[in-house]
This record gives structure tokens, C-alpha cells and sequence, in this order.
């Protein structure tokens, strides 16, 4: 079981780098201008909609009972580093004020950070019970 949590978490680390490494290369390549930057607010935001998302589709999908324990843990932990990474940067950027906390952003934080210990306690419920097996 810890061979399945380590490889997502290897997953998921690979998973943010090539997010912030695209981040950087799409915000470098955005002509200077009046509008700079929305590109890239734009991918960030569809990108922070896009993991929460897909953390509520694994987390109703962990339900199923005919999948197995591994794969669960799998899609589970990395939904759970991949909702805390956007999770964090979300606060960050709202903290800082590079963009104003509205309501949209306000889904976002609250479905990503939701999201995340759903699925840890999930982790922990299903690592349980197959141990116990």
C-alpha cells in the first residue's frame, strides 16, 4: 500500500512541475501590453476549476465497490496533493492580492480545499480496510 501512495505522490509532484513549468513558459511568451497576463490568469483558473473538478469525480468514483483498494489510493492521493497544491496557491494569490477575492475565486478555494481532506480520510479508511484483509 505505501508503494501505491509513494508512486502517486511522485505523480502528482511531476503533475504541479510541468503545471508551473507551462505557467512560466505561457507568462513569458505573453506580449507586453494592456491585457498582459490574462492568458495566463486564464490557465491558471481553468486549471484550479479543472482539479477541483476532477477531485469531486474521483472522490464519487471511490464509492464504487468493484474497483480495487490500490487504484482508489492512487487516484485518491493524487487528487489530494494536486487539490492542496492549488489549494495553496489560490490562498497565496488572494493573500497577496494579485487577485481580488471574489465569488468565483471563493468557489475555487473552498471546493479545493474541501476536496482534500475528503480524500485524505478516504486514503486512511481504505488503507485501513485493506490491511485488515
Amino acid at each position: 500500500m505505501k508503494e501505491t501512495i509513494q508512486k502517486s505522490l511522485i505523480f502528482s509532484l511531476l503533475l504541479t512541475n510541468i503545471w508551473s513549468v507551462a505557467v512560466f513558459f505561457i507568462y513569458f511568451f505573453e506580449r507586453p501590453g494592456i491585457f498582459s497576463g490574462l492568458k495566463t490568469l486564464g490557465f491558471f483558473l481553468y486549471s484550479c476549476w479543472f482539479s477541483a473538478s476532477f477531485g469531486l469525480i474521483v472522490l464519487l468514483i471511490s464509492f464504487i465497490k468493484r474497483l480495487k483498494p490500490k487504484f482508489k489510493i492512487f487516484l485518491l492521493t493524487l487528487i489530494f496533493w494536486i487539490n492542496l497544491f492549488f489549494f495553496i496557491l489560490l490562498l497565496i494569490t488572494m493573500a497577496v492580492q494579485i487577485i481580488d477575492s471574489g465569488a468565483f475565486f471563493e468557489i475555487l478555494f473552498y471546493a479545493n480545499i474541501i476536496v482534500a481532506p475528503i480524500a485524505m480520510l478516504l486514503i486512511m479508511k481504505i488503507s485501513k480496510q485493506s490491511n485488515n484483509r
